[in-house]
């Protein structure tokens, strides 16, 4: 029974690996944490939103100018 259950622990381990990759994510990287930890928590961690911002130095730079700040 134990066996079985560290069988399914390992393979959601790499579900979350699977699907780490297709976001383009390290694979190895989530599949080792979400095994180390839990694959629920790591997977819920995973579907989290990136925190990229869509705003690059220039357009932030243009809106400070435009509103007149300097």
């Amino acid at each position: 029974m134990l066996l079985l259950a560290i069988l399914v622990w390992g393979l959601l381990a790499i579900i979350v690996g699977i699907e780490a990759n297709a976001r383009g994510r390290s694979a190895i990287g989530w599949s080792t944490l979400a095994f180390l930890i839990s694959p629920f928590v790591a997977g819920g961690i995973l579907l989290l939103p990136t925190w990229r911002t869509s705003v690059d130095d220039q357009s932030l730079e243009q809106n400070i100018t435009w509103m007149g700040i300097s």
